[in-house]
């Protein structure tokens, strides 16, 4: 996946379930800063931002569902 692509304000779900706004693209190619909306097996995270990498990225969401990254960035 090329995470340079992802737009800020794009809605990411995360393999621990989480689901992330980002709120700064990438500028190295590795990673995007996110905001955590809602995390449901560490609470606390919600609301607070972090760095991602492209390694715990595995969709993007828009109502709640989960779509492959794959597919759509390759499109």
């Amino acid at each position: 996946m090329d995470i340079t692509q992802i737009p800020v304000g794009a809605h990411l779900q995360l393999e621990d379930g989480s689901t992330v706004e980002v709120v700064r693209s990438s500028t190295d190619g590795r990673s995007v800063q996110v905001r955590y909306l809602e995390s449901p097996f560490a609470p606390a995270l919600e609301g607070t931002e972090a760095t991602c990498t492209d390694y715990e990225i595995t969709g993007f969401t828009t109502d709640g569902t989960h779509t492959d990254t794959q597919r759509l960035l390759s499109e």
